[in-house]
């Protein structure tokens, strides 16, 4: 019956009165200033701070996670499992054009999606890979978001430090996914 169900769909269209609300915070120009400042505002405080490697590591990872999803609105599942041998591509070597790339293998829909990164995002890119990869253990080379110990980081541990660090910001409860809503509007 559920297999059934999922072929017919469902009933709703368009957004939750939740989504709807968070959308409608966002048309605040101030607010939406704020959301696409906030990876810098992070980032700089990695240098002001005296931090661990690990908590270093992993403000890091948060800046590069929202500015990524500011860019390129994808699932936290594909966000989470970017892999920096895969996904990333650098055509014309790393002071080009970055692409963020998924294969239909890779998309719920099937549907491929490439997404070419600003100058602004390729530039916190490769100060994430250049700077705070390499306090990382060697095994985890291929994924884009790891811990310090090498393993690669999980959708729910990426999921509670976005929310997080946007909640404490922003003063607003937004989930990666919501980040697609706030796209598509």
């Amino acid at each position: 019956l559920t297999r059934i169900q999922r072929k017919l769909g469902s009933d709703r269209t368009g957004l939750s009165d939740k989504n709807r609300a968070l959308v409608r915070q966002f048309e605040d120009q101030r607010l939406l200033g704020q959301l696409l400042a906030l990876p810098d505002a992070l980032r700089k405080r990695l240098t002001t701070r005296r931090l661990s490697p690990s908590r270093r590591l992993q403000q890091a990872r948060i800046a590069l996670a929202i500015d990524l999803l500011l860019v390129a609105p994808i699932r936290l599942h594909n966000l989470a499992n970017l892999r920096i041998d895969r996904n990333l591509q650098w055509p014309s070597g790393r002071d080009g054009t970055v692409y963020l790339v998924l294969d239909e293998s890779e998309t719920k829909n099937a549907q491929p999606l490439e997404y070419p990164l600003p100058e602004r995002t390729r530039n916190i890119l490769r100060d994430y890979l250049d700077r705070y990869v390499p306090l990382v253990d060697a095994r985890a080379k291929p994924w884009l978001f790891v811990q310090v110990d090498g393993s690669q980081v999980t959708s729910q541990t990426l999921r509670d430090g976005i929310t997080k660090a946007i909640k404490r910001e922003l003063g607003v409860a937004m989930t990666p996914h919501q980040f697609r809503h706030l796209a598509a509007s």
